[in-house]
């Protein structure tokens, strides 16, 4: 089954990525979710825009009904 991948710029945080029904994929802003957060996609990758090296990258470990934003190694 294919899924169609949707590509914008909306909102804050900046949404770049979703994919339906699985949710958000790609997003950027100065502050990560929180790791509660709702609607975005296990494997979402999130870059903080304002961070000092090495705290830059975020995967979310959690699922769409419940984020957990780690810093990606």
């Amino acid at each position: 089954m294919t899924k169609t991948l949707t590509m914008h710029v909306s909102g804050t945080p900046q949404i770049l990525m979703t994919i339906p029904v699985e949710g958000i994929l790609m997003a950027r802003g100065t502050t990560k979710p929180a790791d509660t957060a709702t609607g975005y996609a296990k494997g979402c990758i999130f870059i903080d825009t304002d961070a000092a090296a090495g705290s830059v990258f975020f995967v979310n470990e959690g699922d769409t009904t419940s984020a957990d934003f780690n810093v990606a190694l």
